[in-house]
């Protein structure tokens, strides 16, 4: 069951909502990226501390990533953190110790405040989910 975070009836507000929704039941990486894709949406990538904190405020009491693992939009590969579609972030918030480089652990969950750690993708975890981003036109496959 996803939660939409949206005020529906509120258009202005639709126009400016990032649409955040954070499930209540736990999937693996690949299977929270599909149900987001079903909702028409993504995983989210954090580009920011303040959409961090944006998100955060949306989280229900029961999901707060200070006290259980919600997965974002990352891979940490052998080339540097990047997203699904392989672009490499600037924005991180690595715990001590992190990013692991262990493939087996290639998966980014927030926890802890915000901080990001490498986790094993078939780990089943929350998630949190955003409205896809339209490519731009330059960026579009010929």
């Amino acid at each position: 069951m996803i939660i939409r975070f949206c005020v529906a009836f509120l258009a202005t507000y639709l126009v400016l909502c990032e649409a955040y929704t954070v499930s209540k039941e736990k999937k693996s990486w690949k299977d929270a990226l599909k149900d987001c894709h079903r909702h028409r949406k993504t995983l989210v990538t954090i580009h920011s501390e303040l959409e961090y904190k944006k998100l955060a405020e949306k989280f229900p009491n029961e999901v707060k990533p200070a006290d259980v693992p919600v997965w974002i939009n990352g891979h940490n590969g052998q080339h540097g953190h990047s997203n699904k579609h392989g672009n490499h972030t600037s924005y991180t918030n690595w715990a001590g110790g992190e990013p692991k480089m262990d493939l087996a652990k290639s998966c980014v969950q927030i926890k802890d405040g915000g901080k990001w750690y490498t986790a094993d993708c078939n780990t089943p975890n929350y998630y949190a989910c955003t409205k896809r981003r339209r490519r731009s036109r330059k960026h579009k496959k010929h």
